[in-house]
């Protein structure tokens, strides 16, 4: 059965990438019987357009895709932790939305990253700004980039605490709570030190963030003994262990020294110029070859073969860099097995791809709204998320109008939205991005909205030099 679907799934694919666009101007008939798969493809800015692709059979699915010239010249990718830190400083969770972190920053798009904990603990590698944020999880696919290129990779990382002496104490992990014998190190983006049972709780002051690559100087100032919870301030870092491991850090210990973090990436990208990286996994493609890591990167079957909401990044062989997140567990969109969703990454044309954080966390915010339809009917706390940054714009033209031809849509039918300008003049809809708000409805690339559910919705229709917003009510149909 499997088999079956992955070669439906692959035809039309390979169907949706040669047909034309569809387009405003639909025939009454071709509303009625829309064909079995669409595809419409905006663009946003120089550099960056999307694609949304609905499949109506041989099983429902909804893909949001992102095409990023990369580099490109005023265009910043970021990766950013909820709340700005790893560990919520009041004991309360460090998670945020996608929404909410694109929306503080100002960023112009953004989708989720890594798995995390329910603290909002990120469980894989995460660098910003050239700052080591968390540790890489062991052999598993990351995302790590700077204004030049992007890399997928495994790293191996290692670190060390030397002393003044020039005595080496191996580090565990990085702005994560202390379990056992272990010595974590937390920055001030990690929030606070955290340590399940008391624990030593050495304080350092450092003029520098924790670089990923290369050495990091300390200075001790003082160490607290049976702690459990030390809320950090700026410029300092702390060194958690417990009894056993703590004793050699206890030697000679004198304020005022200085000690150093010498940290160690090793992989297949150039870690001393990293600037930002997200971790995720398994990998899909790999030189064009679809892998789909599973053991090698410790995940299970059924997350692999049971189809679900994702969220992934490729790269094809000019560079271009695509953000996809495809909609699942609903009647709209089931969602896409990992061995589908590399092969959907291998017929939008790349050669490397990797998974991410996907189910009610996956989600895409492009232009002040989240434009695919999360799982848990509302957007998801997560730990993490990957930033488009865009040149600002000039001050927005605002005369333009949203119109319909009825101020409602029956649960089963649909409408018909075009963009006029002040003039009456139809603004071409190959230069709109439509945006429903409100799960009550959906609407195409085409402006053609389909009522789901009695309720408000609301319609955003986006352009480069403004937008236009209009409500409607979805009834029940007679």
């Amino acid at each position: 059965m499997l088999r079956r679907s992955l070669s439906a799934f692959a035809f039309i694919a390979c169907y949706l990438l040669s047909a034309q666009p569809a387009h405003a101007q639909e025939t009454k008939d071709q509303r009625t019987k829309p064909p079995a798969v669409e595809k419409w493809t905006k663009n946003l800015r120089s550099g960056l357009r999307y694609s949304f692709i609905v499949q109506r059979a041989p099983f429902p699915l909804m893909a949001h895709v992102l095409h990023l010239k990369f580099p490109q010249e005023g265009i910043r990718m970021e990766s950013l932790v909820g709340g700005d830190t790893v560990l919520a400083a009041n004991g309360g969770p460090s998670r945020e939305t996608v929404s909410s972190i694109a929306a503080r920053t100002k960023a112009y798009a953004a989708i989720n990253g890594d798995y995390f904990g329910t603290d909002g603990d990120i469980l894989g590698f995460h660098i910003f700004d050239g700052e080591l944020v968390s540790e890489p999880f062991p052999t598993r696919a990351i995302c790590v980039w700077n204004e030049r290129e992007v890399r997928f990779d495994k790293p191996s990382w290692s670190a060390d605490l030397v002393s003044p002496t020039g005595q080496s104490h191996h580090i565990d992990g990085v702005n994560r709570a202390l379990g056992g014998s272990e010595i974590i190190v937390v920055t001030p983006r990690g929030g606070k030190a955290v340590s399940k049972n008391p624990a030593y709780f050495f304080v350092f002051e450092s003029s520098q963030s924790l670089r990923a690559s290369g050495e990091t100087p300390l200075l001790f100032k003082h160490v607290l003994t049976d702690q459990t919870e030390y809320p950090l301030k700026a410029g300092q870092l702390v060194v958690m262990a417990n009894e056993r491991t703590a004793g050699p850090l206890l030697e000679n210990l004198q304020q005022n020294t200085e000690w150093k973090v010498i940290s160690k990436l090793e992989g297949g990208a150039d870690y001393t110029n990293a600037k930002w990286a997200v971790a995720g996994g398994p990998t899909l493609l790999s030189s064009g070859r679809q892998v789909v890591a599973v053991g090698a990167e410790r995940f299970q079957q059924d997350f692999v073969n049971s189809r679900h909401p994702r969220t992934g990044i490729g790269i094809t062989p000019d560079g271009e860099i695509l953000f996809v997140v495809v909609d699942g567990r609903s009647s709209l969109s089931a969602g896409l097995s990992l061995s589908e969703f590399a092969s959907l990454f291998r017929e939008l044309g790349c050669t490397d791809a990797i998974n991410l954080d996907g189910g009610g966390s996956s989600t895409l915010y492009v232009a002040g709204s989240v434009l695919n339809r999360p799982s848990d009917g509302t957007e998801r706390r997560v730990g993490n998320a990957l930033l488009l940054f865009l040149p600002e714009l000039p001050s927005a033209i605002t005369d333009f109008k949203v119109v319909t031809s009825s101020p409602t849509v029956a649960v089963g039918g649909n409408v018909t939205l075009v963009l006029t300008r002040a003039d009456g003049t139809v603004v071409p809809n190959e230069s709109v991005l439509w945006i429903c708000e409100g799960r009550n409805a959906w609407i195409d690339q085409a402006g053609l909205l389909r009522g789901i559910a009695p309720g408000k919705v609301s319609i955003r229709a986006v352009t480069e030099s403004g937008e236009s917003r209009l409500e409607l009510e979805v009834v029940k149909s007679n």
